[in-house]
């Protein structure tokens, strides 16, 4: 640090003096006399630890005419410039940590929770539901023939399309112990926590169903997207976060094979046949 504010402060060493700080700290233009000399041989960083300041020099001149100032306005220059330059180097590293986090566990398209995201939250709200005793369940959402949309309409508009999805999403879980999370694709989750009974589920998957059921308007286009949605609970449907995560997969195939746009609750009689991707 020492070297850089001593390059700062003499930076101007190869030409005419433009930084006058002793008169401008002293507001005394007595206090300074302003000489004109050469640094050939002068060791400035003597000078910087000596805490004396001078005004400038020329080609001209051999000699330095250099006033002592007062140790403490030194060090305080010294202690505020060293803050600023500290206070940018935080905040910069700070942006940047956020930055690299953002891109790690959010969804670039969206600003969803990614599938790893997804993962983290889900091992929480079953650690949740295990110590209090309660319950937490998934929503497995796919949307419906969404290849024929990004044949049909381009990428850019399917993007856009999903991007509306996730808006419409979120704006159906209030907690903020719920996640909405984009796992890949058109593939989207939903953790629940402290759920009473399978009816709030029932509940929330009609609710998403009917504020998808808008057409979606995107470049003057009106886009009808249709969503399927499975559902399963721990400890009903699993004893673990896979098994859960499972369950609702297998549910949500249940919804496509009934015609789709429709969501399924996990059949308790599959279970043992249940195939669990760990």
């Amino acid at each position: 640090m020492l070297f850089f504010l001593k390059g700062v402060i003499f930076s101007f060493y190869k030409g005419p003096i433009v930084y006058r700080l002793g008169r401008i700290l002293l507001k005394d233009k007595s206090a300074v006399r302003f000489r004109v000399g050469s640094p050939k041989g002068h060791n400035l960083t003597k000078v910087l630890l000596s805490c004396t300041i001078f005004e400038g020099f020329s080609n001209n001149s051999t000699q330095w005419e250099i006033e002592e100032m007062d140790f403490q306005i030194i060090a305080l220059i010294t202690l505020v410039i060293a803050v600023v330059i500290e206070t940018f180097v935080i905040i910069h590293l700070y942006k940047k940590n956020m930055m690299a986090r953002e891109h790690a566990y959010c969804d670039h398209l969206t600003g969803l929770p990614n599938r790893w995201m997804f993962h983290d939250r889900l091992e929480q709200a079953y650690a949740i539901a295990r110590r209090n005793n309660s319950s937490m369940g998934i929503l497995a959402i796919d949307v419906d023939h969404f290849k024929s949309i990004n044949d049909t309409y381009g990428h850019p508009a399917a993007d856009k399309v999903l991007k509306m999805m996730s808006a419409r999403l979120r704006s159906c879980v209030y907690r903020a112990t719920d996640t909405v999370a984009r796992i890949g694709g058109d593939e989207f989750t939903i953790i629940l926590s402290d759920v009473k009974d399978i009816k709030t589920y029932e509940k929330l998957a009609g609710k998403i169903l009917r504020l998808m059921s808008a057409p979606i308007v995107i470049d003057g286009h009106e886009i009808s997207v249709g969503i399927s949605i499975g559902i399963a609970s721990f400890p009903r449907d699993g004893a673990d976060p896979e098994e859960v995560k499972s369950a609702a997969d297998n549910a949500l195939y249940d919804a496509k094979r009934s015609g789709r746009n429709t969501y399924a609750i996990f059949a308790q009689e599959k279970k043992p046949n249940l195939k669990v991707v760990r």
